[in-house]
């Protein structure tokens, strides 16, 4: 009996140690478990956001490039608007941008509010096809380094280059933290952004597509910006 008994718990114990060992290889080879901690972006002393679509009729680029840096509280720096037209039609602004503290700082509590796991970003199946490409680039320099929010999806507001200024979700979203891809599947990313949106000036690309000849909502067809 006292053998039979020490049988079982041998086995009990070696069952238990399978089973810790299995959960701990599940671990270590799932690349999507959650990163709860993404680094304090609001030390960061840069933000420089790209926000671009090409594509083809009327228009084959545009792009609004913010270069800020830190300054007291809130961000100031420029932006370099950019569109080129057919055939070979290229115009640029630049002009002076000033993002308050109050709104700097409600931007950068996106480290609250983004659950972000680690995994691979299909960018291609994201981007998809064809003759619409909105991308938008989001890059904080912080104490450890760059973090880098990114998509290129079609999840937009807006007619073609008019997703430029109208919003959307962008479903999903890529963060690059110290090198490493993560994939943000909500759309705080887009929130935080859209709470600059007042003081990025998008008024005067407006009237920069304007002046080439172009229709600042986006061209006919109205084509879907998510087909």
């Amino acid at each position: 009996m006292i053998c039979y008994r020490r049988r079982i718990q041998r086995s009990c114990v070696f069952s238990c140690m399978f089973a810790l060992l299995i959960a701990l290889l599940i671990v270590a080879c799932d690349n999507t478990r959650p990163i709860h901690l993404l680094p304090d972006l609001t030390q960061a002393s840069s933000l420089v956001i790209k926000n671009s679509w090409s594509g083809h009729g009327g228009l084959e680029y545009v792009e609004a490039l913010y270069d800020l840096q830190r300054e007291a509280e809130g961000f100031n720096g420029k932006v370099t608007f950019s569109v080129e037209g057919e055939p070979f039609d290229t115009r640029q602004v630049v002009t002076d941008v000033v993002i308050p503290g109050d709104v700097a700082k409600q931007f950068l509590n996106i480290k609250e509010v983004s659950p972000v796991k680690e995994g691979v970003y299909d960018y291609a199946g994201v981007q998809g096809c064809c003759d619409h490409y909105p991308s938008l680039s989001i890059e904080l320099q912080v104490p450890k380094g760059k973090v880098r929010f990114y998509s290129p999806s079609r999840d937009v507001n807006g007619r073609r280059w008019g997703s430029i200024y109208e919003g959307g979700d962008r479903i999903p979203w890529a963060v690059d933290i110290a090198g490493k891809i993560h994939v943000i599947n909500s759309a705080q990313p887009a929130e935080a952004y859209a709470t600059l949106s007042v003081y990025l000036k998008k008024e005067v690309l407006k009237k920069l597509i304007e002046d080439i000849g172009e229709n600042p909502e986006g061209s006919i067809p109205n084509w879907n910006s998510k087909s």
